[in-house]
């Protein structure tokens, strides 16, 4: 018997573009985390990152090459409240393999990304990016 959750995740989006969303989720955990420790190490010398999403998208390219789908298959994200199955046992109780969806879930450069979806992109970047040091500047200063 289908579970609500599958029920109402088939309505939005098919198995097999969950399934790459997961690998993608199992395969950049930590960029961002890496992302921002590398920009704020470039702050404390003076350097400004002008996009920080394109820097993510380095870093990103940089894990993917360095996944294998054998090390994904049994990877495991941590969660502060609850336990996961490995991505291997997450695929499978989607009918899929990481054999199936790995491969194409990794092409982290798709030839219609999401991005694509908005009109002026970097101009939304640079301003998140300006809001993110702006946010951080005044973290730092309180203590």
């Amino acid at each position: 018997m289908p579970s609500f959750l599958s029920t109402t995740l088939e309505s939005l989006v098919s198995r097999p573009t969950f399934a790459a969303a997961l690998v993608k989720l199992h395969a950049l955990d930590g960029t961002w985390a890496a992302t921002f420790r590398e920009v704020r190490r470039a702050m404390a010398y003076g350097q400004y990152t002008q996009n920080i999403s394109v820097r993510f998208a380095d870093l990103a390219r940089g894990f993917v090459r360095a996944a294998t789908l054998e090390q994904l298959a049994a990877k495991q994200l941590p969660h502060p409240m609850d336990t996961h199955p490995p991505l291997s046992a997450r695929l499978a109780a989607l009918g899929m393999t990481i054999d199936q969806v790995g491969p194409e879930a990794l092409d982290i450069r798709p030839a219609q990304p999401a991005l694509s979806l908005f009109t002026d992109p970097e101009l939304i970047e640079t301003t998140l990016t300006d809001a993110y040091f702006e946010e951080d500047t005044r973290e730092s200063m309180r203590f």
